[in-house]
């Protein structure tokens, strides 16, 4: 699978830790099922907040950190 223009090799729980607010992070769509988790979860622990959005023509899922 090609990376997506902002996938980098960093983890995505690294990622969504270090994620400050209005800013945004893409994975390709196959990841999407992990990710919202992630974002559930560990918000959740960490009182952050995350949005996500989802491109089906792009194949990606971007995710963003709302608070």
């Amino acid at each position: 699978m090609k990376p997506k223009e902002n996938d980098t090799e960093k983890p995505m729980l690294a990622v969504l830790r270090d994620l400050e607010v209005g800013k945004s992070h893409t994975y390709p769509i196959e990841r999407m099922s992990s990710l919202k988790t992630m974002c559930t979860n560990f918000g959740a622990q960490w009182d952050k907040t995350f949005s996500t959005k989802t491109d089906r023509e792009k194949r990606i899922i971007t995710v963003t950190r709302t608070a």
